[in-house]
């Protein structure tokens, strides 16, 4: 996946509303201004770790469709007819009767019902269902007072004050390591989420009341939740779930596989399959929002750049340098022509284009990429924000590269500290950063100092990613490698198998993760005297490392 900040232009409507994360993914947004993060993809002994990815916002200048209905942005769930039963995408746009809904809603949403509006995953399952059944709308006055609960943080306020002070208090005697400070950082972003949470569920409950289901306003606030669940919490498939939702009923409103706004349904679908480590599955989607959009915005829209920034993304994920480093090289050009070149989004590019060349072993041309964009990061996302942190961290990753530990660990340092604030603790962005300080702690022979680092990380991929994720592989795989210099072969072989089953299906047989792995799993083979089967292991790494043009 580091935070995004959605990059708006009023007075220009034809660029592009970008959120710039460390992952480098662009989400189409269509103009809400929410602050969004994002889950990636850690290695820090070839390939970078951290790199940002783009999610497109859509296109808001171009033409709405339902500009003669309403003088706002493009509708995707505008009603066909609102008197009319109707069906679009399996859900019924037949109005219920007032007195119905009230009645419903008061047994529904009653003081001991177990939806509350911070349960997200029951949360979506129950608006799904209240989109299935009108007439279990919430009543008015219920929407009264969550509207009135909403426009009232000062709750979440206090707490937040209280929290800053405690953890103002602990750092005057306790370093950024220490349990009781990562407990602090992670009340405070939970705190921060939840309420966010809270204000986004209850305009949706507000907006489902007043307009129904097949409407515009609604349709915005379905994206604003995927992408709160998407960034905030890492959840994959529930926001999936609202994508594929609303994938559906622009087929049947448009009539079409291909309009223009599809492009960016499809591009964000192909951004979720991206953080699966589905990476086949998402180039198809990214594909096809590169077809519409060379076919509607032409090949110089920055939006289009913004496509061939995340097939890049995919490519390298898939250690395919040369095809990754060809999609940036197309990205940055564009980029440069329509925004020119102190962009956040040109900032992404230009990172990873730095990732690509770590990956292959061109230090400093790499340090030249990550410094030309972190100069413009601090310039228009400032010091704080978590897609500067990304920077801060690969930078890091570099100078691990060159074997200069300490200068490593101070910018690793520097981009945790801005992700606990900017993240919180339990952030996968933030898991990363702990696997990276594990990694120069194993360089430094520091290893039950390391082992700590990456069982934080295991945890946290095991939360964010799940245990088949290519994450959880890696850091598996971390593991096996400290259990294997402590001499615990045992222990190491059972870590190896584990992440190997994982990576080969996440990855493939032939990507250079495994022949890292297979690399680790013959040094261990060798301890253990079994000499013949190291070396059929080593030759395999060898092997795909040289296809794939990767420096051990």
């Amino acid at each position: 996946m580091n935070g995004p900040v959605v990059e708006v232009n009023h007075d220009n409507k034809d660029d592009e509303d970008t959120t710039i994360t460390s992952d480098g993914e662009h989400i189409m947004a269509y103009y809400r201004p929410n602050k969004l993060k994002l889950n990636h993809h850690k290695d820090c002994d070839v390939s970078e770790v951290t790199h940002d990815e783009e999610y497109s916002s859509g296109q808001p200048g171009d033409q709405d469709p339902f500009a003669n209905m309403r003088g706002e942005a493009p509708s995707i769930l505008e009603p066909i007819d609102n008197e009319a039963p109707s069906t679009v995408g399996g859900l019924s746009t037949q109005k219920q009767k007032p007195e119905l809904v009230s009645q419903a809603s008061e047994s529904l949403v009653g003081p001991d019902h177990k939806l509350g509006p911070r349960q997200r995953g029951g949360r979506i399952k129950h608006f799904f269902y209240l989109a299935r059944n009108p007439s279990r709308f919430f009543s008015r006055a219920r929407h009264r007072r969550l509207q009135h609960r909403s426009e009232e943080p000062s709750k979440f306020d206090q707490e937040q004050k209280i929290l800053h002070h405690e953890l103002k208090q602990l750092l005057k005697d306790k370093n950024l390591m220490d349990p009781e400070v990562a407990k602090i950082h992670n009340k405070i972003a939970n705190n921060k989420f939840d309420q966010e949470r809270s204000r986004l569920w209850n305009e949706l409950d507000l907006e489902l009341q007043e307009k129904g289901l097949m409407n515009q306003d609604v349709a915005l606030k379905y994206n604003d939740i995927a992408m709160h669940l998407l960034h905030e919490e890492g959840s994959f498939d529930e926001a999936m779930e609202l994508f594929q939702h609303r994938l559906e009923i622009e087929k049947k409103v448009f009539q079409s596989d291909d309009h223009q706004q599809m492009a960016t349904t499809y591009h964000n679908i192909g951004c979720v399959l991206k953080h699966q480590g589905k990476y086949d599955a998402a180039m198809e989607q990214y594909q096809r929002a590169l077809e519409i959009q060379l076919k509607t915005l032409g090949t110089q829209h920055s939006s289009t750049a913004t496509t061939y920034h995340n097939i890049g993304g995919v490519l390298e994920a898939q250690g395919k340098y040369d095809a990754a480093m060809e999609q940036y090289q197309r990205a940055l050009e564009i980029k440069l022509k329509t925004l020119g070149t102190q962009h956040s989004s040109t900032a992404a590019t230009y990172h990873n284009i730095g990732s690509v060349l770590k990956a292959q072993g061109k230090y400093e041309a790499a340090m030249e990429q990550y410094q030309r964009a972190l100069e413009i990061k601090l310039k228009t996302l400032g010091p704080e924000h978590s897609s500067t942190a990304a920077t801060y961290h690969n930078i890091g990753s570099v100078l691990v590269a060159q074997g200069k530990y300490d200068a490593a660990m101070e910018q690793y340092q520097r981009a945790l500290e801005i992700q606990l604030k900017a993240l919180g603790p339990d952030h996968s962005e933030t898991a990363v950063t702990y696997y990276c300080i594990g990694n120069v702690l194993e360089y430094q022979g520091k290893y039950e100092d390391a082992m700590e680092q990456y069982e934080k990380t295991l945890a946290i991929d095991l939360k964010a990613s799940g245990p088949s994720h290519t994450n959880t592989g890696l850091t598996l795989q971390k593991i096996g490698d400290v259990l294997q210099h402590q001499e615990k072969h045992d222990e190491a072989r059972e870590q190896f198998q584990q992440a190997l089953a994982i990576l080969h299906n996440t990855l493939g047989k032939n990507h250079w993760r495994v022949a890292m792995l297979y690399n680790s799993m013959a040094k261990d083979l060798a301890q253990r005297g079994e000499q013949d089967s190291a070396m059929d292991l080593l030759n395999k790494a060898v092997e795909i490392m040289s296809k794939n043009a990767v420096l051990f």
